[in-house]
């Protein structure tokens, strides 16, 4: 859908901008998809008994010792991930994070400007924690309970739900809405720093830091270093 609507602006003579995303789609989007095998099904069916019978921690110690790099990168809970990898270590033999390494070396599928904009952890801790809070006062534990009422708590309690699943617990008397609201905002700290990590390595995104720069100034940058790069458009 993505490459459908650049494709369709730019037929227009305008320049597509593409805002937000993690960076699990943003270098899809850019660079393509990494080329592993398909999926077997019954390999992969396997692979969730074993975990239901030994438990997700049990796979994970098994991908930590066949692919220590992909396994350190992902959550232990992360049934998904962890049998992905798991499979296509046992088809392939090599582990899931050699194709990754290729993938992540690749050109990019467009010639674009990448604009990262940052803030001082503090500034971005702080605006985090407001962020969870006004969720909250927003009505977001009326959103989940609808969701467990309608039998999706299997899909809010994912690894990816965050925001969802650490407020489970509170509707089932396990813990207060406060730890579960000190819960989100410590692992949404968590996300932000893995994302942080991340995009460091786009050497040639212009970074514009927001607490120094309004956005006035910004967006003049931005046009800046585009018209350098792309002087021809």
């Amino acid at each position: 859908m993505a490459d459908k609507a650049v494709r369709e602006i730019w037929s227009k003579g305008k320049v597509p901008i593409v805002v937000g995303g993690t960076y699990m789609y943003i270098h899809p989007f850019l660079y393509g998809l990494a080329e592993t095998p398909p999926a077997d099904w019954e390999l992969r069916r396997k692979l969730y008994e074993r975990a239901e019978k030994e438990g997700k921690e049990q796979l994970w110690e098994e991908l930590l010792k066949i692919d220590p790099v992909y396994a350190e990168k992902i959550h232990k809970n992360d049934l998904r991930r962890i049998v992905r990898a798991l499979e296509v270590y046992y088809l392939t033999g090599k582990p899931y994070s050699s194709f990754h390494t290729n993938w992540e070396k690749a050109k990019s599928r467009y010639p674009y400007l990448g604009v990262f904009l940052v803030r001082p952890w503090e500034d971005l801790y702080q605006r985090i924690r407001n962020r969870v809070w006004d969720m909250v006062r927003d009505g977001l534990l009326g959103e989940i309970l609808g969701l467990l009422q309608k039998g999706f708590k299997e899909a809010i309690t994912s690894p990816q739900a965050i925001d969802y699943k650490e407020f489970i617990p509170y509707f089932e008397g396990q813990k207060t809405l406060v730890e579960c609201i000190y819960d989100t905002i410590k692992h949404t700290k968590e996300q932000a720093k893995r994302q942080l990590r991340w995009f460091k390595r786009y050497k040639d995104w212009l970074r514009i830091d927001l607490s120094t720069t309004d956005n006035p100034t910004a967006v003049k940058l931005i046009m800046e270093e585009y018209r350098k790069r792309f002087p021809e458009v």
